[in-house]
């Protein structure tokens, strides 16, 4: 065997830069040796360890072995062996032979080694294909042509085969999970390993042809040529390049070129990274070669998985980026170093340093850190021996030396050139360990493979020195992909965005060193005077947070006349980088020098500058307005940063009297800091409040769903809560995205009386268009609708929305599709209102109905009122129509409900707000003396209309409605599982009204509840909710909220239902009334955004009569259906047919109405069952309908208000 000692040959020249490393002597042997000889001689050792798979059902019980009593997944050696043994003879029964393509759609587990290894006995390949590449999946099975299919579970192959109906025709699709889940066309692999096989040789099931099974494409020949795995780019710069790996390339990429001091020592790899990357596969291999243990901390990498693999498992080998060791030692629970067992951590990334060596060894507590350098191509192809003397304290700046079986030279970049030793140029790489070419012989071979007489060689594209002591050092990247954390980061991708700003002229962007990130992108661009900083930032933001610039950068700033560039007109990005690199870190000193500075004052000003130019990219002098700088949304943004940056609060309300820099550095000096500052997601003070459901009875105060919304967190911290919820849903602690808080007047909306409680679903007929193409239209909708992706959390009183990362595991969760034989049925599954179709913790669900009698679709959308209102809906239904009519579709930006949120919970305590409560408090004053007006009479305990059979108090209810339905209700509940009683009202009279009083529709229709709750209750007032569109900006001053974008935008819901207390006086005149209510809404409009509970709280005594009377009757004006009304109930969609709408409130009685003309209003009631019967209902409808006739009746209007509707008939 070849030792890492230095034992490299170069060229005849000393001084050519080219090193061979040795040539390796066991190339020829079998993969399946490897680990046949490994389980020979270690049966019982552990070969795996899954810890987020559950233990092995086959093992024994009565085995004490560590292995069979694990709660995780462990196989031993021999497990692995004869599992793989069996799997690769039931495969070749089934015609899997030598070169046969296997695609492996897994995460990190137990089967991906179990296929590897089966695929290594038969002599076929594998094609590991990364779970999460949803956009190249159809791409990666069509270039390689895989006759087998292997996914990790039933989800992952329903959810493949719908997105992929026409997958590529397989004969066999394998699924890893419950043998009792079945998916149509899918195995399950329990199944296919018990299973009494019946086919011999090449019997395929389902094949028409006589050929036999196919075999490789792309690639051929011998054994040792064909390939054994081929493992994909990750497709940055084009489309994923297949990269076929021999067995010969995977002996020599094995090879323990850095072996411990102890043979016998068992080392445990951790193995995070995904399985379809050649580092993570090379990592297990050569674990296993060596009869070390392979610990999958969890199916895809998570930070805490890491952490908890390497304490609970003692992993003693682990790779890392200088990213994660920061992150690691950053986490909050992180031990100490002494209760790790990490002997060496391999450390690869762009600019590693000796801080980096220093933080592995002292901060994770590993005896060593190693760099390493390799490619998709080929790795490890350079790195260190921990034994060799050039390191100085564990560290050196060179990547490593050239390991055996691989080859280097630096070569002028753009040619074949080989330079001299200590000359900069473009790295090759060569030897067993790396590959001859792409699969399937892409245009790329040419422009990167080339042969010499020593060899076929790859151009790696990365800037390389090699010293005259034969060590290499990485410089950096010729390609000019920005390595951000580890991540690729396209800089086309960000200038090709960038392109579309009007105004800009020219804009590069390159990537520039970084403390945490090792590499951030920035921009240098040209700009008109009709383009300003902010523009661009926000442009790139929207890309997605990998592309955010860091900064923005002028030419004159630079002192740049213009880009320089090659003589072909190529841009110099490393000459741009260079200077960029330059001006920052003047920057960074001048900082530091103005840091040291005593007077606290100057240093904020220097600061709060430095945020006006990273902002705007103008830094504005001490004393300039800085109104005259950015629009109202930047104003936002400069609270929000400073906030974040120094722990100091500054409102919008202070910048209308700080105006300047020096008197907004004089005022934070003055203020304490925030408890909010410094974190990423908001973590907000929580204050327990009291529950809305105060009025109801003890017992219904206990149905509410607390036992699964609140944190079990001691500490109030919200984004720990957050990330503990969306990991009981399957999810990732990083998938939170962002956690907005809920309006406490929402929170009947989220803790109902039932799970039901305010759910809104619509349906549609989908029209023209496939199950593909409703999937894709989804998948985008909700990828540009955040709140669809919503996650309820309750803590410590607190409720907030978890908004979820955007990915096909959210995805999944929220979508899903049925079939009925018939329509009827279809009509049965839409109108299901059971809490099996209502999940208290999701805020949406889509479910895609397909009737098999006539093949068509039915869209089923199920919203949370605390998602969504009116206003929402119309723009949300019309995206996603032209999403599935045209996926291409650009759906037009929405101003983020993010703002309207944060200033709802900022300024919630403002002045403005308090006004507001104030206003709503002397409405309802006095309220406790009118309890005759609360209507309708409450007959049953608790207040829903729709849906309660599983709600706490159904046994009464049912009970109280034999009672109100004088014992009918059995024969009649089928016809009002969804009570309806509407009436179409002509009133010609309308048009006047509103020229002569400038009373609308909505507010004639609330004038005529007025009257009409004070007719049927007697009392001198009406009460009653009324839901408001409430499309404003809350509790800020009116010229800032000119300044804002319009409200309508706004993307998400803004409604508010407010309790009206209105006084009726027989002896005023009707047209005086009308006025009066006219001037009363101006100012509910004014007021319109006050926190409920706060209102609640300031009636003191009342408030639970209030309470009580909010769950009674309520009113909207609904703007959706008017819309519909006002095209004839005809839809102008491409896609969506509307069929039906269902909403489940918790009110007693529920008027809803709309214009269907200039002259006819429409409206409708539901209302509580248990409350009210139907006969009761359509009374009350006709006499709506009498008081709304009269009122539009322009002969009453100079008459007394008791003459017109009190007076006996």
């Amino acid at each position: 065997m070849a030792s890492h000692d230095n034992n490299y040959t170069s060229t005849s020249d000393a001084a050519i830069a080219e090193i061979h490393g040795e040539l390796l002597s066991d190339l020829d042997q079998q993969l399946w040796d490897i680990l046949s000889a490994t389980a020979s001689a270690h049966p019982d050792r552990e070969a795996i360890v899954s810890l987020w798979q559950p233990a092995d059902a086959t093992q024994s019980s009565e085995d004490p072995s560590p292995i069979a009593q694990s709660q995780c997944l462990r196989w031993s050696y021999g497990n692995l062996r004869d599992k793989a043994e069996h799997l690769a003879a039931a495969l070749e029964k089934l015609g899997v032979g030598a070169g046969m393509h296997i695609a492996a759609v897994l995460w990190n587990c137990a089967e991906w080694g179990l296929f590897f290894w089966a695929c290594a006995k038969a002599r076929a390949t594998l094609i590991p294909i990364d779970a999460r590449a949803t956009d190249d999946f159809a791409y990666m099975l069509e270039s390689t042509t895989p006759r087998v299919l292997v996914v990790q579970d039933a989800d992952t192959a329903a959810h493949l085969t719908k997105q992929n109906a026409s997958l590529p025709n397989m004969v066999l699709r394998i699924h890893c999970g419950r043998s009792s889940t079945v998916v149509d066309g899918w195995m399950s692999l329990d199944d296919l390993l018990a299973r009494d096989s019946s086919f011999q040789g090449d019997q395929w099931p389902g094949d028409t042809d006589d050929q036999g099974p196919p075999r490789a494409n792309g690639m051929r020949g011998s054994h040792g040529d064909a390939p054994a795995l081929v493992v994909f780019t990750s497709g940055t710069t084009a489309k994923p390049k297949g990269c076929p790996f021999t067995g010969r390339n995977l002996v020599s990429q094995t090879y323990n070129y850095d072996p411990n001091v102890d043979p016998s020592f068992v080392d445990r790899w951790l193995v995070h990274t995904p399985v379809c990357h050649v580092f993570a596969i090379n990592n297990a291999l050569r674990a296993w070669r060596h009869g070390h243990t392979v610990v999958f901390a969890a199916k895809s990498f998570h930070i805490d998985a890491t952490l908890r693999a390497l304490v609970e498992e003692k992993c003693t080998v682990m790779s890392a980026t200088p990213t994660l060791v920061k992150a690691l030692l950053s986490h909050d629970s992180f031990p100490s170093p002494r209760d790790l067992n990490l002997s060496i951590v391999s450390i690869s990334g762009t600019m590693v340093g000796p801080e980096h060596v220093r933080l592995c060894k002292d901060g994770l507590g590993s005896r060593d850190a190693i760099q390493a350098y390799g490619m998709s191509e080929g790795a490890p192809i350079i790195s260190w021996s921990r034994q060799d003397d050039m390191l100085v304290d564990g560290y050196h700046p060179g990547v490593g030396k050239v390991l055996a079986g691989a080859a280097v030279r630096v070569c002028r970049h753009g040619s074949r050139e080989v330079l001299s030793r200590m000359e900069v140029g473009e790295l090759h790489i060569s030897g067993s360990s790396v590959i001859h070419g792409y699969f399937g012989g892409v245009e790329d071979d040419e422009e990167k493979f080339y042969n010499d007489k020593s060899g076929r060689w790859l151009k790696t594209g990365d800037q390389a020195m090699i010293d005259e002591k034969g060590v290499v050092y990485i410089l950096g990247r010729y390609n000019d992909l920005i390595i951000r954390g580890g991540e690729n980061i396209n800089p086309w991708k960000i200038e090709s965005a960038l392109s579309e700003v009007p105004g800009l002229e020219q804009a590069f962007v390159v990537g520039v060193p970084d403390d945490i990130a090792g590499q951030v992108p920035v921009a240098i661009v040209r700009l008109s005077s009709r383009v300003t900083k902010a523009k661009i930032l926000e442009k790139a933001r929207l890309l997605g947070p990998q592309y955010t610039l860091d900064a923005v950068y002028t030419f004159a700033e630079l002192g740049l006349e213009s880009i320089p560039t090659t003589s072909i007109g190529k841009p110099k990005r490393m000459v741009l980088a260079d200077t960029v690199t330059k001006r920052r870190l003047a920057e960074k000193s001048q900082s530091l020098k103005t840091g040291s500075q005593d007077d606290e004052v100057a240093v904020l000003e220097e600061r709060l500058g430095g945020i006006w130019e990273q902002l705007m990219g103008v830094r504005p002098k001490r004393t300039d307005d800085v109104f005259c700088l950015a629009d109202s949304i930047t104003l936002l943004r400069y609270c929000d940063t400073v906030l974040r940056a120094y722990g100091k609060r500054i409102y919008l309300q202070d910048l209308s009297r700080c105006n300047t820099i020096e008197t907004q550095a004089k005022l934070l000096v003055t203020r304490d800091a925030s408890p909010r500052a410094g974190v990423g997601l908001m973590h907000r003070p929580i204050i327990v409040q009291n529950d809305d459901h105060r009025a109801l009875s003890r017992r219904e105060q206990a149905y509410n769903f607390s036992q699964r919304l609140v944190s079990k967190v001691e500490a109030v911290d919200t984004l720990a809560a957050a990330q503990d919820q969306v990991e009981r849903f399957d999810l990732d602690r990083s998938d939170v995205e962002d956690i907005i808080p809920i309006r406490h007047s929402m929170y009947r909306a989220v803790v109902g009386q039932r799970a039901q409680s305010y759910r809104t679903r619509v349906v549609f007929r989908v029209h023209n268009a496939t199950i593909s193409h409703i999937y894709d239209g989804l998948f985008k909708w909700m990828a540009n609708r955040p709140l669809l992706r919503t996650i309820l959390l309750g803590v410590q009183g607190q409720l907030y929305h978890i908004i979820v990362r955007h990915n096909h595991n959210i995805f999944q969760k929220l979508v899903h599709e049925v079939t009925a034989e018939t329509e009827k049925e279809a009509k049965d599954v839409y109108e299901d209102g059971s809490t099996n179709t209502h999940s208290p913790m999701l805020m949406f669900n889509a479910t895609i109905i397909k009737a098999k009698e006539t093949g068509r679709y039915l869209l089923c959308l199920t919203y949370n009122h605390s998602i969504m209102d009116a206003l929402t809906l119309l723009s949300w239904h019309r995206d996603i129509d032209r999403l599935i009519h045209n996926y291409n579709t650009v759906i037009p930006g929405q101003t983020p409900y993010r703002l309207f949120a944060d200033l709802f919970e900022g300024y919630q305590e403002s002045l403005l707000a308090q006004q507001a409560i104030s206003f709503h408090v002397q409405r309802l004053r006095g309220i406790s003396r009118y309890k005759n007006a609360i209507w309708p009479k409450q007959r049953a305990p608790g207040m829903m209309i729709a849906g309660d059979q599983d709600s706490f108090y159904f046994s009464e209810r049912q009970n109280s409605r034999d009672h109100v339905w004088k014992g009918e209700w059995q024969a009649r509940a089928e016809e009002f599982r969804f009570p309806r009683r509407s009436r179409i009202v002509r009133l010609p009279g309308l048009f006047k009204l509103r020229n002569s009083y400038n009373l609308e529709s909505m507010l004639f229709t609330k004038c005529a509840l007025v009257l009409f709750n004070v007719i049927q209750t007697k009392s001198s007032v009406a009460l009653f909710n009324s839901w408001e569109s409430a499309r404003s900006w809350p509790f800020v001053p009116d010229w800032i909220a000119n300044a804002l974008q319009p409200p309508m935008s706004i993307d998400g819901p803004t409604v508010e239902w407010i309790l009206n207390m209105f006084e009726v006086n027989g002896e005023e005149v009707l047209a005086d009334f009308i006025h009066r209510m006219v001037l009363e809404q101006e100012d509910i409009h004014r007021h319109e955004h006050a926190p409920w509970e706060k209102i609640v709280q300031e009636l003191r005594e009342e408030g639970e009569v209030a309470t009580n009377a909010s769950f009674r009757q309520s009113f909207v004006w609904d703007v959706s259906m008017g819309v519909a009304a006002s095209r004839g109930f005809r839809s102008d969609f491409d896609t969506l047919e509307p069929v039906a709408k269902y909403d489940w409130p918790d009110c007693g009685l529920f008027w809803s109405a709309f214009m269907v003309d200039q002259e006819n209003i429409f409206f409708i009631a539901s209302w509580d069952t248990a409350q009210l019967n139907a006969e009761e209902v359509d009374g009350y409808c006709d006499d709506l309908a009498d008081v709304m006739r009269k009122l539009a009746d322009e002969s009453n209007w100079n008459r007394k208000v008791g003459e017109v509707f009190m007076s006996p008939h």
